[in-house]
């Protein structure tokens, strides 16, 4: 069968991107692969076009539910039998796209790795003709990765069960000792490793030291002036809201996303995100994984990852479109407090182990599952949940779902001791990873002259001799001057400016007439409709305020920009913010002193001088 052409004529490329052609020859010749592709990179294709190729079913296990369904979706536009069982899916609905995938209607199943907890499951799996095994996000089977899923051990022992097929095991980060685990965990230990490179060198790498949160601030709102499209990520969903609410004040289209929301507003605004214009999402790393949101330039991380993997996957979402776009890294070494929790956390020691243990064998029953299950799993604590993926790994329990619910199954009741768990290798894990945070700081550290790019590529095991890449602020610290903004493509909807000045107003009669405008109001009043006073608004919610001498005073301005000033003015202590719901604002005793003395000042986007 001619590849090119169906490559052609099914998915409407017109050659195949670097590495694709080699992998799907390799798959096609029923090797085992181990296929490690930069994020955008094309990794889907490597299952997508043998799917249509060979004789039987592909299955793809993703632990990403989201992607699963735009595949699905992608796929059905392009009229390739595909389907999709997770948990979203019916349990009726799951019978009828098995039974279609076993009787040969069905290309391509993706499937979650839990579906494998159920045996009636695996069993009916294995009447199907299953010609290739796909497994996506490979990194999650080793417990040297960054993003560890115990589900995935299970693999393992269903690639036998399937009669074997060739198996095809795909990331996009993965050191030398991580790609030798997933083949060692998949059963695949000589299989082929094919790394295409690890180097985006159109993302621009960029650390900035930042003393306060209000620097961080001003950073991340600096970017999202830049360009319309970005991700910041934050390593608490308590950050995740404070950078969420300041941008909203700001006028900014933003939207936020972490584990604390439930399935529906997380699932609406992740659609929001692949639809929108314009929209800065802000988020833990529960966001991402699978995101193909090609447009995206720039990804900040407000709070410093705890690996160079966790780092660079997420970095990967910007510029998937092969166009320029800006990663910066605010970096407080007062934040590594966070990595350093989430470590402890999910390592936990040995008396935690044999407590959770010890908890789940006095509930009396080998299988707890359902309401049960539900009552004792429904804490807070990650050390529980991680001690729950351990247990499970060495063998003491098993994850299930059946008809009375999801739960586990107590294997090892015997052994309350938990004697055939080797602890010091436990141990050994925990200082693993903070070996790979203390790599992660050496990046960011100021004392440390090195090239982002090389120091990046280095540790992947793909050695640069170019000390200097010419695109991050080590080796270019001037490629992006404050306060320009990007000039968006013709293709891409065009962003209306949040700080543009529409007069030749100088920068100290603008902030003196906003802070005339808030001694008006009694500093009874929020940022916004300050703003909407001062840009001469209609709308209702300040029709009181219209008699005002400061009303429409900045009518040259959109309210985006005299917002984006106010928060300037606030960033720089001349305005101080109350705290709670719509907080009010007030003059600091930096702007009383203004008033009086009314010296020169400067602020992004206005005229120095009138």
């Amino acid at each position: 069968m001619d590849l090119s052409l169906l490559l052609q004529d099914r998915f409407g490329f017109q050659e195949f991107r670097p590495a694709q052609k080699q992998v799907i020859d390799k798959v096609m010749a029923g090797e085992n692969v181990l296929a490690v592709m930069p994020t955008g990179s094309g990794k889907s294709l490597c299952y997508q076009l043998p799917a249509l190729a060979l004789p039987g079913l592909t299955v793809v296990v993703s632990p990403l539910i989201a992607l699963m369904k735009d595949q699905v979706d992608q796929l059905s536009r392009l009229a390739l039998p595909a389907t999709v069982i997770n948990s979203t899916v019916s349990r009726e609905q799951q019978r009828s796209r098995l039974e279609q995938a076993i009787a040969g209607r069905i290309k391509l199943l993706f499937l979650a790795p839990e579906r494998f907890q159920n045996d009636e499951f695996r069993a009916r799996l294995a009447q199907a003709r299953v010609s290739l095994f796909a497994v996506d996000e490979a990194h999650c089977i080793s417990l040297w990765g960054h993003d560890f899923r115990p589900d995935y051990l299970r693999l393992r022992h269903v690639v036998p069960q399937l009669k074997s097929p060739p198996v095809l095991a795909l990331t996009a980060t993965a050191t030398p000792a991580v790609r030798r685990d997933i083949l060692a965990q998949l059963g695949v230990a000589h299989a082929t490793q094919i790394v295409s490179g690890f180097d985006r060198p159109n993302l621009y790498l960029e650390v900035r030291e930042v003393a306060t949160s209000h620097e961080k601030i001003r950073a991340i709102m600096e970017l999202a002036r830049w360009a319309p499209l970005g991700i910041v990520y934050a390593g608490t969903r308590k950050n995740v809201e404070e950078i969420y609410g300041n941008l909203r004040r700001a006028g900014i289209e933003a939207a936020a996303y972490h584990a604390g929301l439930a399935l529906p507003d997380r699932k609406a605004v992740q659609e929001r995100f692949m639809k929108a214009s314009e929209c800065v999402i802000v988020a833990t790393n529960a966001f991402g994984m699978g995101i193909d949101r090609s447009q995206v330039r720039f990804v900040v991380h407000a709070d410093i990852p705890d690996s160079v993997e966790a780092y660079y996957q997420e970095i990967g979402r910007a510029g998937r479109d092969g166009c320029p776009a800006r990663c910066l890294l605010l970096f407080n070494y007062a934040d590594k407090w966070i990595p350093e929790f989430l470590i402890d956390s999910s390592h936990p020691p040995a008396d935690i182990l044999k407590y959770v243990f010890a908890k789940l064998c006095r509930a009396g029953a080998r299988e707890i599952v359902g309401e049960l299950w539900r009552k004792i799993s429904a804490t807070r604590d990650h050390r529980f949940h991680a001690s729950i993926a351990l247990l499970s790994r060495f063998g003491y329990l098993e994850k299930i779902h059946n008809q009375d619910g999801r739960g586990v199954r107590i294997l090892k009741r015997e052994d309350p001791s938990l004697e055939g768990i080797n602890f010091h290798e436990l141990e050994a894990r925990r200082q693993f990873e903070y070996k790979k945070f203390g790599v992660m700081l050496n990046y960011a550290s100021r004392f440390r002259k090195h090239c982002y790019r090389s120091f990046v590529l280095s540790y992947f095991g793909e050695w640069n001799r170019n000390r200097e890449c010419g695109n991050c602020s080590r080796c270019n610290p001037h490629k992006f001057p404050r306060g320009v903004r990007l000039a968006v493509a013709a293709s891409a909807p065009a962003r209306q400016p949040a700080t543009l000045a529409a007069s030749s107003q100088s920068a100290t009669i603008v902030a003196l007439k906003i802070l005339s405008c808030v001694l008006r109001v009694q500093q009874k009043l929020g940022r916004e409709k300050i703003a909407k006073i001062l840009a001469g608004s209609a709308d209702v919610s300040i029709e009181n305020y219209r008699s005002l001498s400061t009303f429409g005073l900045l009518s040259d301005y959109s309210i985006k920009s005299v917002t984006g000033i106010i928060d300037h003015l606030i960033a720089e202590n001349y305005i101080g913010q109350e705290t709670g719901f719509r907080p009010s604002i007030y003059l600091t005793s930096k702007g009383q002193a203004f008033l009086k003395e009314r010296p020169e000042i400067e602020i992004p986007g206005v005229s120095r001088r009138a």
